[in-house]
């Protein structure tokens, strides 16, 4: 996987609107690898 560093303080308000998607939603995000399913492409 490949990670792009930015800014905490740019980034802080988004990666706490995932963290709030990720606890109301049960199916895994798009970006972890779609290792249950490998009939299913991969989402990008």
């Amino acid at each position: 996987m490949e990670f792009t560093i930015y800014d905490d303080d740019d980034v802080a308000p988004f990666l706490e609107g995932l963290e709030e998607r990720a606890q109301r939603k049960v199916a895994p995000p798009a970006e972890e690898p779609a290792a249950e399913k490998p009939d299913e492409p991969m989402e990008h």
